[in-house]
């Protein structure tokens, strides 16, 4: 798994999210990363979108973190929208358990295309 964090030279957050998303490994954003690229983008709203927008155009998976006061973090993860639920469940499945592995407990939700959400439990 690719973990994004804060750059330590002035490097757009965009850019080396985009690398990072080039990179053929699953992509996991961390929360403080979300919201500097929020900051860039002019909100969590737009940051959000443009997630989204990156798996579409990749084809590729990518997700970020938050915190969350159930479990030590919540995942929201981002599909490509021609892939079929099954499909998208079951790669979100198999990425919980990384998640988990790195970050400890987490809540993983599958944000679909349409702006909807499934809770992984």
């Amino acid at each position: 798994m690719h973990v994004v964090h804060l750059p330590a030279n002035t490097q757009r957050i965009e850019d080396v999210i985009r690398a990072a998303q080039g990179s053929g490994d699953a992509v996991l954003v961390l929360w403080g990363t979300f919201c500097q690229l929020g900051n860039e983008l002019g909100g969590q709203g737009q940051a959000t979108s443009w997630l989204r927008e990156l798996a579409t155009t990749t084809g590729r998976p990518i997700a970020f973190s938050a915190p969350s006061c159930d479990s030590a973090c919540e995942a929201h993860i981002f599909t490509p929208p021609d892939w079929s639920e099954d499909r998208a469940l079951g790669w979100v499945g198999g990425f919980h358990v990384e998640v988990e592995a790195m970050l400890g407990p987490a809540t993983v939700l599958h944000e679909r295309s349409d702006g909807s959400r499934v809770r992984l439990d």
